[in-house]
């Protein structure tokens, strides 16, 4: 039986987003040019009107890097998105890094 070894990621990477697709793209495109993978990204879209929730499921799919999507169809706040984010760490660091950013 072949073991593997899932080891959590050395850094999470926390973004909340709204309305920022624009400058959503530049981050992720950034985050995919990295050498380093060690990482997850944690990302949640709080209820925007823009195509940011389209973005982030099509950009997950081509990616060798773990995303954790939290999608709220309303705009719930900063700070409660945090919260929800931070139950989803599973990285030894985190690190916030705003969507524009």
């Amino acid at each position: 039986m072949l073991k593997i070894n899932k080891q959590k990621p050395k850094i999470s990477i926390l973004t909340t987003s709204w309305n920022r697709e624009k400058y959503l793209k530049k981050l992720a495109l950034s985050l995919k040019k990295q050498s380093f993978k060690d990482f997850e990204w944690i990302i949640s879209n709080d209820g925007s009107e823009d195509n940011t929730h389209k973005f982030i499921k099509d950009f997950s799919k081509k990616v060798n890097f773990k995303i954790i999507y939290i999608n709220s169809s309303v705009r719930i706040g900063k700070a409660k998105l945090m919260n929800l984010m931070m139950k989803k760490i599973s990285g030894k660091y985190t690190i916030e890094c705003d969507s524009d950013d």
